[in-house]
C-alpha cells in the first residue's frame, strides 16, 4: 500500500505540483480506475504534448537505444570504429521542436512522457528506466527536452493484475501516490460529460440510482470484467452508438460483458424500469394527470427516458410533467440529462420562472 491515498481530482492536483517541481510521480490504483484518464486530462490542461509509452509492451533496448557503429579518426589520422546507442524517436530530446497543439493552434508548452504500466514491465526494462527516471537521459547520455516531464502509473500488487515488484533502486527515484475511486467525484465527472453530450444520460441516471455500483472490483474474484469508471465509459460509448437498437437478445449479454454480471444485471433491470415509464404520448396529451413514477429507480430513469424524446413541439408538455416532481434534486438531474439534447429548454418561461435555486444549479454545471 502506498503512503498516500487520494481521490482522482486530488491525484491530479498532486501530479500538477510534481510537474512544476520537475519530479517523477507514480500513480498506482486498481485496474480500470481512471489513472490514464487523469494523466491525459492533466496534459491537456497544462498544454503538454502527451507521449504515452506502455512499458509492459517494450524491451530494454527501446529505452537504452539501438547500437550504431561510427567511424572515428584517431590522432595519428587512422580510422577506427566505435559503437554508440541511438535512442528511439519517441523521446523528445534537447533539440526537439515542440509541435503545434491542433486544439489551440499554439505550440505546446512542453511534453509529458507518460510511462504507463511501469510495474508491469519485466526487471530488465525497469532497470533500463533508471537513467531515464533519475538523469532524464536516453541513449548515449542524450538529454530529454528541458520542458519534458515524466509521470508513471501502474496497478497495485494486491489486485491480482500482471505486476512485478519494483526494486528499491527504482522505488526511491519516484514519488508514490495511490489513487482510489471516489463516487462523488466520478458522478460529477459523468454529469459534466453528459452536459457536453459526451456520455449517455442512461449511465448517469443509473449511477445516481445505484452509486454503490460505480466500482465493484474484487481481486479475489476471477471474472472477465467488472464495474469501474473505465467500463462505464465503454458502456456509454456503446449506448450512444445504438446498442439498445439492436434487440435485447444482443444488448443484454453485451452489457453483462462490459460492466460485469453483477452490475450488468442491475443495469438491465434499470432498462426494464425505463420501459415501464408512462409513454411520451400520455405525457403530451395530459401532463397534469399522467402518473409520476413512484419507485426510486423509475424516478432516476425519467430524465434519461425523456432526454431522447424532447423537441420544440412537446417541450412545454414535458416541462409541465417534470415540474410535478416533488424531489428537487431529481428535477435537477432530469434537466441536466435533457440539456445537452435540447439546450433550448432553459429558455422555457415555466422553467425560468419556477425553478429558483434549481435554475442556479443548472446554470453552474459541475
Amino acid at each position: 500500500m502506498s503512503l498516500v491515498q487520494l481521490s482522482p481530482q486530488q491525484t491530479k492536483e498532486a501530479l500538477r505540483v510534481a510537474l512544476k517541481a520537475d519530479v517523477v510521480a507514480m500513480v498506482t490504483g486498481m485496474p480500470a480506475s481512471g489513472k490514464s484518464s487523469i494523466v491525459k486530462q492533466l496534459a491537456e490542461e497544462e498544454e503538454l504534448l502527451l507521449i504515452d509509452l506502455r512499458l509492459s509492451q517494450i524491451q530494454s533496448f527501446d529505452l537504452i537505444g539501438l547500437p550504431k557503429v561510427n567511424d572515428v579518426e584517431l590522432p595519428d589520422g587512422s580510422l577506427t570504429q566505435v559503437s554508440t546507442y541511438v535512442p528511439m524517436d519517441v523521446f523528445p530530446l534537447e533539440t526537439y521542436t515542440l509541435p503545434v497543439n491542433p486544439k489551440t493552434g499554439k505550440q505546446y508548452k512542453g511534453a509529458l512522457l507518460f510511462l504507463d504500466e511501469l510495474n508491469s514491465a519485466d526487471k530488465y526494462v525497469q532497470a533500463a528506466s533508471y537513467r531515464l527516471l533519475l538523469d532524464r537521459e536516453v541513449g548515449n547520455g542524450l538529454k530529454l527536452h528541458p520542458d519534458c516531464r515524466i509521470i508513471a502509473a501502474g496497478n497495485r500488487l494486491a489486485d491480482n493484475a500482471i505486476v512485478h515488484k519494483m526494486g528499491t533502486a527504482i522505488r526511491s527515484r519516484i514519488i508514490h501516490i495511490e489513487m482510489t475511486v471516489n463516487r462523488k467525484e466520478f458522478l460529477t465527472y459523468v454529469e459534466d460529460q453528459v452536459s457536453q453530450g459526451l456520455w449517455s444520460p442512461i449511465v448517469l441516471a443509473f449511477l445516481n440510482f445505484r452509486p454503490e455500483l460505480i466500482n465493484n472490483f474484487d481481486p479475489k474474484k476471477d471474472v472477465d470484467t467488472f464495474a469501474s469508471p473505465r467500463t462505464y465509459e465503454l458502456l456509454s460509448k456503446q449506448l450512444m452508438n445504438g446498442l439498445l437498437d439492436i434487440g435485447s437478445e444482443i444488448y443484454l449479454p453485451v452489457i453483462l460483458g462490459t460492466i460485469g454480471e453483477s452490475a450488468g444485471s442491475e443495469f438491465n433491470a434499470f432498462l426494464q424500469i425505463m420501459n415501464s415509464l408512462p409513454s411520451l404520448q400520455q405525457i403530451e396529451i395530459d401532463p397534469a394527470n399522467t402518473p409520476l413514477p413512484s419507485e426510486n429507480g423509475a424516478k432516476y430513469a425519467l430524465g434519461a427516458f425523456l432526454a431522447d424524446k424532447v423537441n420544440k413541439n412537446n417541450v412545454d408538455k414535458i416541462v409541465d410533467y417534470l415540474e410535478r416532481i416533488p424531489e428537487k434534486d431529481l428535477l435537477v438531474l432530469a434537466y441536466r440529462m435533457i440539456l445537452p439534447r435540447y439546450p433550448q429548454i432553459m429558455t422555457n418561461k415555466k422553467v425560468l420562472n419556477s425553478l429558483g435555486a434549481v435554475r442556479h444549479k443548472l446554470s453552474n454545471q459541475p
